[in-house]
């Protein structure tokens, strides 16, 4: 193999070691500034998510706070 060759092999080698480590994409943390962590007892509650959603529970008709969805009249 030539120098030409072995030069431009190893340039194109370092050019996509530059590009494949440069383009990670940073992950996020998830926003959760809205959201109630102190733990709800469903045993307790009337309306509960049909997702079983963690902590969306609640004495009143609404809507689940981390899916959305309408809060059901346990059975």
């Amino acid at each position: 193999m030539n120098k030409a060759k072995l030069k431009s092999l190893v340039m194109g080698l370092a050019v996509l070691t530059f590009v494949a480590c440069g383009n990670k994409q940073e992950t996020k943390d998830v926003d959760t500034t809205d959201r109630d962590h102190t733990h709800v007892d469903t045993t307790m509650k009337e309306y509960v998510c049909p997702m079983n959603c963690e902590n969306s529970a609640s004495d009143e008709p609404g809507k689940c706070n981390v899916c959305g969805m309408d809060l059901e009249k346990k059975k």
